[in-house]
């Protein structure tokens, strides 16, 4: 009994200094379980590889050391040639409120030893949790910290599968308007926004006398007129035969789109 009391805590401390945790994925929506994939490294105090079964609790606390547990399981694990991997929350769930601080620290505790010193710091993938709001979908991190809504294999830092809203409402606006009209925004002020303008319609068509007229300038651009809007300018001058040589202002009209700073 003393001998394979003093594996153990060989095979604890060797834990100790060559765990490796890969956070894989964590997924999340409605009726989606909420688990991270932890791999580790069990080795003896001789770096050799450790097999057999373990009863490993995990726990997560908001602080490296001491700090307040918010959340614990126990797990049988099997482990072959040194290497393990587990679903943590497959056996406590893992709620979505534990992820809403900054700072989150893993615990490993295996059998009857204290536990392990120091906690590893869970970044990106637990953080995925706090998308609960999302009011339904999926979010999903994979190995590489790229994040995913609405698609399990994101395919760069950020891919979305569906449409962006920005407080409620459409990620950008476009549409069209008239010389001297005004653009107002969605929501927010001037300063939330930038404006893009383009002709629209410009210029004038006359059968059979092409070759005398004459399109000498176009005018398109928008101009802050209050806090909430713009005034669009949207005209052109133009040269008609038989006209003033130096031509006419005529009223056109402009796209514009909207898009967030």
């Amino acid at each position: 009994m003393r001998t394979m009391r003093t594996m153990r805590r060989k095979d604890v401390l060797g834990l100790t200094l060559a765990v490796v945790c890969l956070l894989l994925g964590a997924s999340l929506g409605y009726a989606v379980p909420q688990l991270i994939n932890y791999q580790g490294r069990l080795g003896s105090s001789e770096s050799e590889p450790v097999t057999g079964t373990r009863s490993i609790t995990f726990a997560i606390y908001d602080a490296a050391t001491e700090g307040s547990l918010l959340w614990q399981e126990t797990q049988t694990v099997q482990v072959t040639n040194g290497l393990f991997n587990v679903l943590l929350g497959s056996v406590t769930p893992i709620q979505g409120s534990v992820f809403n601080e900054d700072s989150r620290f893993l615990g490993i505790k295996v059998e009857n030893d204290p536990e392990m010193i120091p906690r590893h710091q869970l970044v990106s993938v637990g953080y995925a949790f706090t998308a609960d709001n999302l009011g339904g979908g999926v979010v999903n991190v994979n190995d590489t910290g790229d994040v995913g809504i609405g698609t399990m294999a994101p395919k760069d830092r950020l891919d979305v599968n569906g449409r962006i809203l920005r407080k409620g409402q459409s990620f950008s606006v476009a549409g069209s308007v008239n010389h001297a009209g005004t653009v107002e925004v969605p929501w927010g002020t001037t300063n939330d926004w930038n404006i893009f303008v383009s002709p629209r319609l410009m210029g004038h068509e006359e059968t059979n006398s092409e070759n005398d007229n004459a399109l000498l300038r176009i005018e398109c651009y928008a101009s802050e007129s209050s806090s909430t809007a713009w005034g669009i300018t949207a005209r052109y001058k133009y040269k008609f035969s038989n006209s003033r040589p130096n031509g006419t202002w005529y009223d056109g009209s402009a796209n514009y789109i909207l898009v967030p700073q």
